[in-house]
């Protein structure tokens, strides 16, 4: 399989918010600018009392440690986003999610969603 990254994130995110709804996330926002920074997604909790800022990483190639790929620089973009979506929205908490999506060779989707991966004050 051969696919440019954009287009393979594009669908990692599609196949993402796809499995939130289903678990009855309400989508605010995909790819929101926040400032100069980008959140992939920004959902409500079924229960309405969180925000998730969720990364998400796909791959099609192998199941690897897609952690590795939240480097030092995207750790302080989401740390920053998550910060001024918690100024924005007082009554909420406010956490950042990992979302990982693995492709296999048929093109179906392995997802895993990894709640408070970082810590938004860190």
């Amino acid at each position: 399989m051969f696919f440019r990254s954009g287009d393979l994130g594009d669908r990692g995110e599609r196949q993402a918010c796809r499995w939130l709804r289903r678990r009855g996330w309400n989508l605010l926002s995909r790819n929101p600018r926040i400032g100069h920074d980008e959140i992939d997604i920004i959902a409500e909790s079924p229960d309405g009392r969180i925000l998730a800022c969720i990364e998400v990483k796909s791959t099609a190639t192998r199941e690897g440690d897609l952690f590795r790929r939240i480097d030092g620089a995207k750790q302080r973009c989401l740390r920053r986003s998550a910060r001024q979506i918690a100024a924005r929205y007082p009554r909420h908490f406010v956490r950042i999610d990992l979302m990982t999506v693995h492709f296999d060779r048929l093109f179906i989707a392995r997802i895993q969603h990894w709640p408070s991966i970082l810590e938004a004050r860190g």
